[in-house]
């Protein structure tokens, strides 16, 4: 069916359900601000239902997220990426023990905007002449850290959110098929190129489909495809949303405790192996970058 004869009225949505066929989501699109401001708009419906965020932004100095605050940096998103990587372990382990149910363990959304950026930087940094971030870098292997929290985060409740400018890389790593499976709700944006269209829903779409409104994506789900409009309205949404991170591995509460995001240690017995800023923030060269940024 053409995607004009769907009702353009519908408001864009994300089916965050680990119980689908996939809670991760995907947004492409060539304009920066573009596809800042739906992946911030996705971000408020996380706020709305309390469930926290942790937000890259491609450079230091833009604005935070409406909702959640947002790091930037290659090093500081790449040690993010090993211990949410250390932290679906730990979920997982912590079910699997009789801790907790899985829809006990707290649901956390990691958004990562400008991943092609990010992926640039660390091949960036793994061809420079700077040693100890190369070092870094191989011992945090984000890559291989990012492949596993899209394939089995669902598992541990952790959900991606990822917004990119095109899907070349998406189809080099994972090839077209294995990108629909990974990524449940799929967003294109203005500006779309077929190639990218093609990947992103299938090979059906026409050229004179992708002829967007400003305010109007193209969206793919379980459901089909279809066009909506991404106007989300601000009521019941706080200036900052005040939710606490939960952490079940030492690794990723030392990370919240570096970046100075408020977070509860579901086992006790972490408490005393998280140093504090003053012991630790100063001496980790992935947590100082931010701070000179």
């Amino acid at each position: 069916m053409s995607l004009n004869q769907h009702n353009s009225n519908e408001y864009l949505s994300w089916n965050q359900s680990i119980y689908g066929r996939s809670p991760h989501a995907l947004v492409i699109g060539p304009s920066a601000p573009a596809r800042a401001d739906v992946v911030e708009r996705l971000l408020r419906y996380s706020a709305m239902r309390n469930i926290p965020a942790l937000v890259v932004k491609p450079e230091a100095g833009e604005k935070d997220s409406f909702a959640f605050p947002a790091l930037a940096g290659p090093l500081t998103a790449a040690r993010l990426l090993r211990s949410l990587h250390d932290e679906l372990h730990a979920r997982a382990q912590y079910v699997h023990d009789g801790g907790a149910k899985l829809d006990e363990i707290p649901m956390l959304v990691l958004a990562v905007d400008g991943l092609d950026t990010c992926i640039n930087e660390w091949n960036e940094i793994a061809a420079g002449e700077d040693e100890t971030s190369k070092v870094l870098l191989t011992s945090l292997n984000p890559i291989r850290a990012l492949d596993d929290l899209l394939a089995v985060g669902r598992s541990a409740r952790i959900v991606l959110l990822v917004g990119v400018g095109g899907a070349e890389f998406l189809s080099r790593r994972h090839g077209q098929l294995r990108s629909l499976e990974i990524f449940g709700t799929r967003i294109g944006l203005g500006g779309l190129t077929l190639g990218d269209a093609h990947a992103m829903f299938n090979d059906e779409i026409e050229e004179s489909e992708l002829v967007l409104e400003p305010n109007q994506a193209l969206v793919g789900s379980d459901a089909g495809i279809k066009p909506a409009v991404h106007f989300l309205s601000d009521k019941g949404v706080a200036e900052r949303a005040r939710v606490k991170f939960t952490a079940f591995s030492e690794m990723f509460a030392q990370f919240l405790v570096d970046q100075k995001i408020p977070s509860v240690m579901k086992d006790d017995r972490l408490g005393s192996s998280v140093k504090t800023p003053d012991e630790h923030f100063a001496l980790d060269p992935v947590s100082s970058e931010q701070s000179q940024s």
